[in-house]
């Protein structure tokens, strides 16, 4: 590690790793030959047994917890002596303890919050230096989802001047924004821990996409030194050795603003992402000591209380869904392509918006968000002094009879670590144009009491002081009495959970408040991909007051329901010009709370994509509403083999204005949304082999045809993946969707065949996953079984070049291969 103005490197490669409760993972001396050597990110939770009887429960996904260390050997050249040392972890889940050369550094509980510490006064210049961090997840349940163990996110040092921009130091806004110029305002926090006061220039840059400076800003301006602190004085040696080492050396910090002016701004938006980049350098006698460098993004946003929701002064509609921070069989160590992938299939939907629920996120997904135009509700908590209780079913799975225990979750370390926690997430996260909402909490239990009022007004003015450019929400579901006690009208927008029967009439009782969706419900009936007995044994519904009771209880098991629940929320939100929009709950199936199901059920069912990433059919719900491509989703299969003449109802989402269904070249009637109220169109029809054929039309021509038929036996196994070029930088992903196709190659929809994988290349197999709740096989052996027809393998590149080979075979199939190259 080398001298530089500021040196960013990331640790992510070469790390050991171990479990056990009785392992010294911070001595120095440890022998730690026989520890697994691992790349980070790394979740170890997900690697399993996932046991009925681990503690976690089915709010944990029923997975591994426990106490582990990971080791790591860090080298300082002596010329670094002189320079400020620090490192940076985006996530460790929980409990966490980071040690360097055998001295504890630092100790923190909360897994989500980016952590930051000082070693310069820990590190041995001129030698190698051992970092261990120990992680603890052995109090469970720790949370009312998966959390996965370790270190899940990205890690890094970071090496400075004694004079420095400081930790997420560089705050840009856009005060003044309109078609001709941009105002910009870049305010710059400054740490000096020189004794004495220094004269330099900050320098702050504006560049456009391309790279080219736009503006240029200069300051000469003078900073205190140490010396200018009260009752300073420096101290001896001797004092220096008995005071001892500290992660909190004395330091000035002082704040410089600087405007800068754009003309004909791009402006950033959800269809057109653009960003600008925002250099600053601190310049000290004509040579940079420091710099720092943030995107950022041109836009406004405002909220109104009966117009909803602007961006750029254009009315929009947000479209979002909450997301959990796990990958399916990555677990919570999700790298930046397993992110960016999600991005890539929320916005085919048609979704511009996500809820980090419920917690804060990944930076690596903010930045993702900012690429490609996703709105963020960025939020914090869970839970505050009043922790929740997860419901454990008996064995009968019977919603009525509970038993409860308790939950090791924030609310242990709520007090103690609330303000820094938010604190934390706003100085983080404020630069990034895609966020728009600071949720300070969901679902919490104080919105019933007068606590309540106290903490959410604590939380608000923390989250003002910070940043006052983007309002406040907290999402309710315990609304008549946070009505009464007024908390609602404390955060700038209030977030209803599962309220959208109410919304107009709230809005007649408190007409300036701004109201949202913060969680709403999505279409899922309880069922897995590809699977329709509960949904073919369906009543058939024709309008949304057929539902009315029946939206009443959420766990409604008739299918056809709860797709026409969701239906009819989206329909209120998108007539109500005074909501904001919604967040349903939830994009992706996600490890753990798989309500109203448990064991063998580890994962959820609410999600209109599931664990592998494969849209269910409530994902085209969604597109034909929110997209704008055309587009006709014809559901379910026509594989009902020994159903012949039973009536099998057929449903039909599209951007089409009619469309006619036709059974084996039988016309069974053209049908048009504008005669229903409902969002999709059905027919009920006997089953009889062959193929359903969809024809959709726009001013009466035809636009696209859909035809599913009645496939043939599994014949053999077909292998795609999302792309077949990755980088080879040990992080890179490859997904391969793995079909059991029959002699014609069309999927076989209910084929549940087990396939074997084996890897050979430059790369190795690191998740399978099929999307089925129940499936027991390992998220990381090398078997799984398809589910309606197909599973997933995920392949992750090595740092040598060349190409990665994936063979796939079951007995009875023909086996395929697939090549991927790693540059």
């Amino acid at each position: 590690m080398s001298s530089a103005a500021r040196t960013v490197i990331n640790i992510d490669n070469d790390w050991k790793f171990k479990k056990g409760m009785d392992i010294a993972g911070f001595r120095v001396k440890l022998n730690d030959l026989d520890w697994e050597k691992i790349h980070i990110p790394h979740d170890w939770s997900i690697f399993g047994p996932f046991k009925e009887e681990n503690p976690s429960g089915p709010r944990g996904g029923y997975a591994p917890a426990g106490i582990a260390w990971y080791r790591k050997n860090l080298h300082f050249d002596q010329e670094l002596h002189n320079k400020k040392i620090y490192i940076e972890l985006d996530g460790v889940y929980m409990n966490s303890e980071v040690h360097l050369n055998g001295e504890r550094i630092g100790k923190y509980p909360y897994g989500y919050t980016t952590l930051y510490y000082d070693i310069t006064d820990f590190v041995i210049f001129g030698e190698d230096n051992l970092l261990a961090v120990k992680v603890d997840t052995s109090l469970q349940p720790s949370s009312r989802w998966y959390s996965g163990s370790g270190i899940y996110r990205h890690a890094r040092i970071i090496i400075t001047d004694k004079l420095h921009i400081g930790q997420w130091g560089s705050y840009v806004t856009t005060p003044v924004v309109n078609k001709d110029f941009s105002t910009v305002e870049i305010e710059t926090t400054l740490n000096n821990e020189y004794i004495e006061n220094k004269e330099i220039t900050v320098k702050t840059s504006i560049m456009n996409q391309e790279g080219t400076v736009l503006q240029v800003s200069s300051l000469d301006y003078t900073i205190n030194g140490l010396s200018s602190l009260p009752d300073y004085r420096e101290l001896t040696p001797e004092e220096l050795t008995h005071i001892g080492k500290s992660v909190n050396k004395p330091k000035i910090e002082e704040k410089v603003k600087q405007q800068l002016t754009i003309k004909n701004p791009n402006l950033w938006s959800t269809t057109s992402p653009y960003l600008y980049r925002v250099k600053t350098e601190i310049i000290e006698n004509g040579k940079v000591i420091d710099e720092n460098i943030v995107n950022t993004g041109i836009r406004t946003i405002e909220f109104d209380a009966d117009k909803g929701f602007f961006l750029n002064g254009q009315n929009l509609k947000i479209k979002g869904v909450c997301l959990h921070h796990d990958g399916g069989s990555l677990g919570a160590a999700c790298p930046d392509r397993a992110n960016e992938r999600q991005i890539e299939i929320l916005k085919d939907m048609g979704c511009n918006a996500i809820r980090t629920s419920h917690n804060p996120p990944s930076p690596i997904l903010l930045d993702l968000c900012d690429k490609h135009g996703m709105l963020v509700m960025d939020e914090v908590f869970d839970e505050y002094q009043k922790g929740k209780r997860p419901r454990v079913f008996d064995e009968a799975n019977s919603l009525d009879k509970q038993i409860r225990r308790p939950i090791f979750a924030y609310a242990e370390y709520f007090d103690q670590y609330h303000e820094k926690d938010l604190t934390t997430m706003i100085l983080r996260d404020r630069n990034h144009p895609s966020i728009i909402l600071w949720s300070i909490g969901n679902e919490i239990n104080e919105h019933m009491t007068q606590e309540g009022v106290v903490l959410t007004q604590e939380l608000h003015n923390i989250v003002k002081k910070l940043d006052t450019t983007r309002p406040t929400v907290t999402g309710f579901v315990h609304l008549e009495a946070a009505n009464k006690l007024g908390i609602p009208d404390i955060v700038d927008i209030a977030g209803y959970n599962y309220k959208e029967r109410l919304y107009e009439s709230e809005h007649k009782t408190y007409p300036k408040r701004k109201i949202m969706g913060s969680e709403t419900s999505s279409a899922a009936p309880f069922e897995k991909r590809a699977v329709y007995s509960n949904f073919i044994s369906s009543g058939e519904l024709n309008s949304f007051s057929e539902i009315t009771t029946a939206i009443g209880d959420m766990a409604c098991q008739e299918a056809s329901h709860r797709y026409c629940r969701a239906e009819q929320s989206w329909s209120i939100t998108k007539n109500l010009d005074f909501i904001s929009g919604l967040f349903l709950w939830t994009g992706f199936d996600y490890i753990g709370e798989p309500s109203p199901c448990a064991w063998p059920s580890k994962t959820s069912y609410f999600g209109v994509i599931d664990t592998c990433g494969f849209p269910k059919d409530a994902f085209y719900l969604y597109q034909s509403q929110w997209s704008n491509k055309t587009m006709l989703h014809l559901f379910p299969h026509w594989n009902w083999e020994g159903k012949e003449g039973q009536i099998i109802p057929v449903w039909c989402y599209t951007t089409c204005q009619s469309v006619e269904l036709f059974l084996n070249g039988q016309s069974l009637g053209e049908k048009k949304l504008s005669d229903t109220e409902l969002l999709h169109l059905q027919w009920h029809i006997p089953f009889e082999k062959g193929e359903i054929k969809a024809v959709g039309k726009i001013d009466g021509k035809t636009v696209m045809e859909k035809i599913i038929t009645t496939s043939g036996k599994p014949e053999a196994i077909m292998l795609e993946a999302d792309r077949t070029e990755i980088t080879a930088d040990q992080q890179d992903l490859a997904y391969i969707t793995v079909s059991v196709v029959d002699d014609k190659g069309n999927i076989v929809p209910d084929a549940t065949n087990k396939i074997e994988f084996s890897v050979d290349g430059y790369g190795k197999l690191i998740g399978l996953d099929n999307g089925d709740p129940e499936c027991l096989e390992e998220y990381k052996g090398n078997v799984r079984s398809a589910l309606g027809g197909k599973c997933l393998a995920i392949l992750q590149s090595t740092l040598n070049s060349g190409s990665i080979t994936l063979k796939a075979e079951s007995k009875g199939l023909k086996p395929a291969i697939i090549k991927i190259v790693t540059k």
